[in-house]
């Protein structure tokens, strides 16, 4: 306690005394440009004035009257160990704030040994310990470039913690679009940016929070695994433990990245500003323009991330331009009339009930048995849909949708690995295109969790399932593509001819993994057999030779989201003997939504076909025929 007390007097000798001055009469701060900061930090208790009355905003701060003044702001104590240095001595007047920094990790000195306390600290130095000091804070890591012209003064090994200050917005250019990284820096710049770190502190553009889970990763990776977890985003493959591993560990992604977003908490509020959200995401976005307040409510009323609504919003209508997102005529009933008969228009922005045998009828009474009568209706009951199915029932974030660590394997989302680490990248795009926003992480935090590790490769992403291993079977196919994994994006060893003896070693996705001739490798196992005799009675149909080794396989490489389910085959149905309409050409395609391309083909109609016109939009027809509905254009149609 002595040495405390000791240590506080003599750092109020040196930067000037505690007790903040209540008058502000005329002094060496009034009117000057920090004048704002330093009263802030005198207030606080932080700065204090000189046994003249003065604070000497223009006076350049020493490496240890800095340390001191940034352990004072943050209200530090001794944290573990400490380190010691060969120039700074425990009678010292800056010993214990010395101490006390280097035990929270933000000082650590020259290689050596020495901390140089009576230097002036320069910018990039200050840049540096600051860095450090918000990471210890808890404030994630971000970057902004360096564009300053001096940029080439800037020491390399201060390069990330200047940008870290510029993304903060804790330091910022001095004039002429210079950093000056080698001026020393002054009590008033000290100032400004101590203020500016308690702000970040306080109110900061990024909140992580940890939550522990009383189990193993390993455990967690055990229960994945009986879980069919997918390496494709079409759902054929299953990945391998080590895809897991990586994909399941939160060690593996930077706060920086993009993928980082898998961790946003969806609960919580961007803070985001209307004008900007109007101006920046939705301008040009068909009937959801300026749309941004309605958003913004459905979000504090439901407990969801505004942005993350858009997000959802924005993909299901196709930037606002759907069918059901520009609105649909209903009785009072809820079914679809032609406009002039229609007692409501309803909206469906999110797709809720959009079921795939008819998704306008089955999206517009969905919409009309919740009561979405306007655009800002259906932005906002939709909403309390999004929040009950997954993030207010705990899966508030998109890593918890696809693992599920408070119950792991159930339920979860998707069974594609990627499938977070996709949707974030998709976060934060949105994100990226406003400035003033806040940023809430939550990050799982296992027992015997692994550091960083490194992503799988090749056929080492692929699961093999060894049940079938020892079988003997024969190729049926000449020529057979004998590959180094299980889909035609890997490469070729060699080629099979028919009736070549093969081991089964496991399969995966329909290939099987084999070895033959002394080689190992993936065949497509729709060209194996087990009878050899049926070869030689002309029993298989096989090609003569192999092009794509499997005509239903999906390209792993391919990172994009697809659907799980099987594609929608396109049936083609007879003439109808009842209608309103005929169609007037052969093969015309009856289309999801009211648009040429980039739309699901639902069914083709053959010429003459009758068809029920439901309503019209634009240049569209929506039409029921053969139990299907979907828009054809009017140039297609013969109305009556």
């Amino acid at each position: 306690m002595k040495k405390f007390f000791a240590y506080l007097l003599s750092v109020t000798l040196v930067l000037g005394f505690i007790s903040p001055k209540v008058s502000y009469a005329a002094d060496d701060i009034t009117g000057h440009f920090f004048e704002h900061s330093i009263r802030t930090l005198v207030n606080k208790g932080v700065y204090s004035g000189y046994e003249d009355g003065s604070y000497k905003p223009d006076k350049e701060v020493s490496r240890a009257e800095f340390t001191s003044l940034l352990v004072r702001a943050l209200d530090l104590s001794v944290n573990g160990s400490t380190k010691e240095f060969s120039d700074v001595s425990e009678g010292e007047w800056y010993y214990e704030a010395i101490s006390i920094g280097t035990s929270h990790g933000f000082i650590s000195g020259y290689p050596s040994g020495e901390f140089k306390p009576d230097d002036n600290i320069t910018r990039q130095e200050m840049a540096s310990i600051i860095h450090r000091a918000a990471i210890a804070q808890g404030l994630v890591y971000g970057e902004k470039p360096l564009t300053f012209s001096d940029n080439g003064q800037i020491n390399p090994v201060f390069h990330s913690s200047v940008k870290y200050m510029l993304y903060l917005n804790i330091m910022v250019g001095k004039g002429g679009n210079r950093f000056a990284p080698k001026d020393f820096t002054t009590r008033g710049e000290t100032a400004a940016v101590l203020v500016r770190l308690l702000d970040r502190i306080t109110n900061p553009l990024v909140i992580v929070e940890k939550t522990n889970y009383n189990y193993t990763f390993s455990h967690m990776v055990d229960v994945q695994m009986t879980r069919t977890p997918k390496v494709d985003g079409a759902g054929i493959y299953i990945a391998s433990r080590s895809m897991i591993e990586y994909y399941a560990n939160p060690s593996n992604f930077d706060p920086s990245s993009s993928e980082y977003f898998q961790f946003l908490d969806l609960s919580k509020s961007a803070g985001v500003d209307p004008t900007e959200i109007n101006t920046k995401v939705l301008s040009n976005k068909g009937v959801l323009t300026g749309q941004a307040n309605a958003f913004i409510q459905a979000g504090k009323a439901n407990n969801v991330n505004e942005i993350y609504l858009i997000a959802h919003a924005l993909h299901e209508t196709g930037n606002g331009a759907s069918s059901l997102a520009k609105g649909i005529p209903v009785d009072d009933k809820g079914n679809i009339v032609a406009e002039k008969d229609a007692k409501h228009t309803v909206y469906n922005v999110y797709g809720y009930g959009a079921k795939d045998s008819d998704p306008i009828r089955g999206g517009a009474k969905y919409a009309f048995d919740n009561k979405w009568f306007t655009v800002k209706d259906a932005i906002i009951g939709g909403a309390a849909d999004i929040a009950d199915n997954y993030i207010n029932d705990g899966q508030n974030t998109l890593y918890k949708m696809r693992w599920n660590p408070d119950s792991p394997g159930h339920p979860q989302y998707a069974t594609h690995v990627m499938w977070a680490t996709i949707q974030a990248g998709k976060m934060d795009s949105m994100y990226s295109l406003i400035d003033n926003k806040v940023l809430n992480f939550e990050v799982p935090v296992f027992n015997s969790q692994p550091g960083k590790t490194t992503k799988p490769s090749g056929v080492a992403q692929y699961y093999v399932d060894t049940s079938v291993a020892g079988k003997v079977m024969y190729t049926s196919a000449d020529y057979l593509n004998f590959r180094t994994g299980p889909t035609t994006s890997f490469d070729v060893i060699t080629q099979l001819p028919q009736g070549t003896k093969v081991t089964l070693v496991g399969h995966n996705g329909g290939w099987y993994k084999i070895t033959a001739n002394g080689k190992t490798g993936w065949v497509d196992g729709s060209y194996l057999v087990e009878n050899k005799d049926s070869l030689k009675q002309g029993d298989i149909n096989t090609p003569s030779t192999e092009e794509d080794d499997s005509t239903e396989e999906a390209d792993s490489n391919n990172t994009e989201e697809t659907t799980e389910e099987s594609p929608l085959e396109i049936s083609r149905l007879p003439l109808q003997e009842d209608g309103n309409a005929t169609v007037n050409k052969d093969y015309v395609a009856v289309r999801s939504e009211p648009f040429e391309e980039g739309y699901e083909v639902v069914t083709e109609l053959k010429q003459n076909a009758k068809v029920t016109v439901i309503f019209k939009q634009d240049e569209w027809y929506y039409v029921s025929a053969g139990g299907k509905a979907g828009f054809i254009h009017q140039d297609e149609l013969n109305v009556q």
